[in-house]
């Protein structure tokens, strides 16, 4: 028998299996290869389900099947470069998943992810380039962080290596933006002030254009709220003193 769920179906698949087990005592969720996962992936974008989340690890075990656990990071990518992910919540929901896997698990999985999204990254793009090719992938790896699958430390040297030219500094941008939203609680108490004062620096001296103005008076306002060390809280009063651009400014000034 196969089934096929819509999203607003997902909070129906415990009962539906329950009913299917009545039947047969050997229930499983099929699928070639990334296909295995991706269906179910993508229903829980749609809804943060404990029932999506069961069935998807029942399918990956402890993720030692090597075809199984490369279908799922392929489905990954997938949903990573999907441009209807929508919401980081969507991404957050999928990326979970793997901090309920053994560690050697989720190594396996980050070390095939990570050479994919560099990929993306390392692209060169003109500072008005179309975000939506890259937003997915600063997402994701912004998650992964956020599950402390990847150094908070690293990621954010790696975003100050793209801040240092104009033709990857779109990325730079899209990536601390997407690390602030997912994890900006977190990265006040785990990075070392040094590296963030490095970004915070770049941000301010390697940015000649206002296409990334918004960005600047984001990170601005989250560096805002730290209360030390005094070098933060003066690049903090730099970024946010950057003035707007000219339509920006405008619907700011609407919006009083």
């Amino acid at each position: 028998v196969t089934l096929e769920l819509t999203p607003e179906e997902a909070p129906q698949i415990r009962d539906l299996f329950a009913t299917l087990q009545k039947l047969s005592a050997t229930v499983n969720v099929t699928g070639i290869g990334k296909q295995a996962f991706l269906p179910l992936l993508r229903m829980l974008g749609e809804n943060e389900s404990s029932d999506i989340t069961d069935l998807i690890l029942q399918r990956l075990g402890d993720g030692t099947d090597t075809a199984l656990r490369d279908a799922f990071t392929e489905a990954l990518l997938a949903i990573i470069s999907d441009t209807r992910n929508g919401p980081q919540q969507r991404l957050a929901n999928s990326f979970r998943i793997l901090s309920f896997l053994p560690p050697d698990t989720q190594h396996k999985i980050v070390q095939k992810l990570v050479p994919s999204l560099l990929a993306v990254f390392n692209k060169e793009r003109p500072p008005n380039c179309k975000r939506s090719d890259f937003l997915g992938h600063a997402e994701a790896l912004a998650c992964l962080s956020r599950f402390n699958l990847v150094d908070m430390n690293g990621l954010v040297r790696m975003i100050n290596h793209y801040l240092e030219k104009e033709t990857t500094q779109a990325v730079g941008c899209a990536v601390i933006i997407k690390a602030i939203e997912q994890c900006g609680a977190d990265m006040k108490q785990r990075c070392d002030p040094a590296v963030l004062a490095e970004m915070a620096n770049y941000l301010l001296t390697k940015i000649t254009t206002e296409y990334f103005r918004a960005e600047q008076h984001l990170v601005g306002r989250w560096l805002s709220s730290f209360t030390a060390p005094p070098e933060l809280v003066a690049y903090a009063d730099s970024l946010n003193r950057l003035p707007l651009p000219a339509a920006a400014a405008a619907a700011a000034a609407a919006a009083v």
